[in-house]
């Protein structure tokens, strides 16, 4: 669908193609089955970076500029690569893609973006670009505790014998000095965390709902003219 909406509008003008496609996106609330998945996942500590971007500029300036604002916003190295060396790979040059990485202790990060660009004149580039990226971690409950011995440590004053250059030579003295020992061991019981697996069919379901969410603030941004 994403696709779609791209090549519906006038292909030089990268602006048009981009306010077209957020508000098509934004324009149909995802369905309760996407936002129930969503919530069931229950998403943790979960944080999502937004670029709305359009300029002009002359095209030695595409690539850094791209470059310095998608840093700017926190974006992952690998992908901020892989859009400047992509803008820069044409006269005119369009794509929706998207990078997601997920661990196996429930870290994920997924980054969103579509692009347009297209050549002014021989030494100016007209360049629109919306990107999202969102991490979080799917929520984790307890399965077990797993018992283990932990050292014990305390501080321990002791005396110790010293040799010292003196006016008169050399000499013995006693100082009292201050050293941590381990005086025990303690039963301990660490939590053993089971996470909730993540289908693929969840993971669409955020995909939609993420860039759901990213459209509709690129419309409001967009229409008062500024951008996040």
């Amino acid at each position: 669908m994403a696709r779609e909406i791209m090549k519906g509008e006038d292909a030089s003008n990268p602006m048009n193609r981009l306010i077209s496609f957020a508000r098509q996106t934004a324009s149909t609330e995802p369905e309760q089955a996407i936002t129930d998945v969503v919530s069931r996942l229950q998403l943790e500590g979960m944080h999502m970076g937004k670029c709305v971007y359009k300029n002009y500029m002359t095209k030695d300036h595409l690539g850094p500029s791209l470059r310095l604002k998608l840093q700017s916003k926190g974006f992952p190295e690998d992908v901020v690569n892989s859009i400047v060396e992509n803008a820069q790979s044409g006269k005119h040059y369009e794509d929706w893609d998207e990078s997601f990485v997920h661990s196996p202790d429930g870290e994920s990060r997924l980054c969103q973006w579509a692009l347009w660009v297209q050549d002014s004149d021989d030494a100016h580039v007209l360049v629109a670009l919306m990107a999202t990226c969102v991490s979080f971690r799917t929520f984790r409950f307890i399965q077990e505790f797993r018992e283990a011995q932990e050292p014990v440590f305390a501080d321990q004053q002791e005396h110790e014998h010293v040799q010292i250059d003196g006016w008169l030579g050399r000499y013995q003295d006693v100082r009292l000095v201050t050293r941590r020992r381990q005086v025990g061991e303690r039963t301990v019981f660490h939590p053993v965390y089971r996470q909730h697996v993540m289908q693929a069919t969840d993971m669409d379901a955020i995909k939609v709902y993420m860039m759901y969410q990213a459209c509709s603030e690129a419309v409001r941004l967009l229409s008062i003219g500024s951008e996040p």
